[in-house]
């Protein structure tokens, strides 16, 4: 609790100090959108990231992404633009970050610019490539709640709906990057809910999802923010691209499942909800990477690895060598039309092409 405390004046005086232009933030298109949490890992940002990008796209907008890259080997000063997968700007040679990638290869058209100091990443990234980044519509903060550095529009925060708020407590003994003051700048609460959540009570919700989500209410009263709904549910296993042939039936008796993210018990609920029993489960940390030689070790007898795509990002090459095929199970966000509707209908203010 005492280091709690001095954390939670800085990064409230931080905030603070922006809200007043004591701090500048920059602007860097016609509307910007941030996905954040005060809750630190675990809340579906990049999923989320995801969803909106080609919700506007499908809209006629020209979305980009703007993400720190956490994982990635690029030195603080350096940027790199991803399109399809592949570096396509600025440092070609470092490997991508995990999400940063992922989004890519999910959202082949949509340029996603990587950098620790965002602004400035963005700008040289602009500047050159500017056939691609020129003339976009929407710049998507994944992450962003915290970079207050750039100007944002709208402030989307996905939450669990069954602890909206984690624990309620802040770093260092708690899960909390800020005090719920920080809340009061969020636009929408985007709960997400779980293929578990539906069983149990009128409202589609478990007791204890119930609970949380009037206690998201009883915020939202407060700060003035709408809060919308979507579920996140594991939808398939598809193969991994270095295995295009290889079918899941063939396989799915005998894998071994990786998940290096911050909450593997959920990966293993969702596998288990599809039928699906791994022999043996790697938790190595979120956003850890693992050798070949444990990963070959930890698979040995195994007939495939089942992992997600965020693990498989982060180091393809990897899985790529192993004597097994890999597999992937996809994550599918959907809204709720009522989501959708009031997301754009916030849109519009600032762009009128929605």
């Amino acid at each position: 609790m005492p280091l709690a405390i001095p954390y939670g004046v800085v990064t409230c005086l931080r905030r603070w100090f922006y809200r007043i232009g004591v701090l500048r933030s920059v602007r860097l298109a016609p509307c910007t959108i941030s996905v954040g949490s005060i809750v630190v890992g675990g809340t579906g940002k990049s999923v989320v990231t995801m969803k909106l990008a080609k919700l506007l796209q499908s809209r006629g907008m020209r979305v980009a992404i703007l993400t720190r890259g956490y994982g990635s080997e690029l030195r603080r000063d350096q940027w790199q633009l991803l399109l399809g997968g592949a570096p396509a700007g600025g440092d070609l040679n470092a490997v991508p970050a995990d999400e940063a990638r992922m989004q890519s290869v999910g959202l082949a058209s949509v340029p996603v610019v990587v950098g620790a100091r965002r602004s400035a990443a963005w700008m040289a990234a602009r500047s050159s490539r500017a056939d691609l980044l020129g003339a976009i519509d929407v710049i998507i903060l994944d992450d962003g709640m915290q970079h207050l550095g750039v100007s944002r529009d709208i402030d989307v925060m996905p939450v669990s709906s069954l602890r909206p708020l984690g624990s309620g407590r802040l770093l260092p003994t708690g899960d909390l990057r800020e005090g719920l003051s920080a809340l009061s700048d969020v636009d929408f609460f985007l709960e997400l809910r779980a293929a578990a959540d539906s069983t149990i009570g009128e409202s589609g919700l478990s007791k204890e999802g119930e609970a949380a989500s009037q206690k998201l209410a009883t915020l939202t009263t407060r700060t003035g923010a709408d809060v919308i709904v979507g579920s996140l549910t594991a939808s398939s296993v598809i193969a991994a691209p270095h295995c295009p042939g290889a079918r899941w039936s063939d396989h799915k008796d005998n894998v071994v499942a990786v998940a290096g993210i911050a909450h593997p018990e959920r990966f293993v609920s969702s596998l288990e909800r599809m039928g699906i029993a791994p022999s043996r489960v790697m938790t190595p940390g979120d956003h850890k990477r693992m050798s070949l030689e444990l990963l070959e070790k930890q698979c040995a007898g195994a007939a495939a690895l089942i992992t997600t795509a965020k693990d498989y990002w982060r180091q393809p090459d990897v899985f790529a060598k192993l004597p097994m095929p890999t597999f992937i199970l996809e994550l599918d966000l959907n809204l709720t039309p009522e989501a959708q509707d009031k997301f754009l209908a916030r849109v519009r203010n600032f762009h009128r092409t929605v």
